[in-house]
């Protein structure tokens, strides 16, 4: 019983947040989701969110990284 309340706060809250950014509902779709919401609970309590920062930069030029070397390999091939 317990993790079905603490699964429909977390739902709630991610409920209000993809409204409040305008996110489309397919979004919870993706695989890339899934992978969020699995790294999430592996983390457990205390997890920090990713700053502006950090998902503007940081994150986005390790992103293009993997990209351009995705690009350089099927040049190669």
């Amino acid at each position: 019983m317990k993790k079905k309340i603490l699964r429909e706060r977390v739902v709630n809250a991610f409920a209000v947040w993809m409204y409040d950014a305008g996110l489309p509902f397919n979004c919870v779709n993706y695989d890339s989701f899934t992978n969020f919401i699995e790294a999430v609970g592996q983390h457990g309590l205390g997890m920090k969110p990713p700053t502006y920062h950090e998902v503007r930069v940081s994150q986005l030029k390790k992103e293009v990284k993997k990209v351009d070397e995705l690009v350089e390999n099927h040049k190669v091939q």
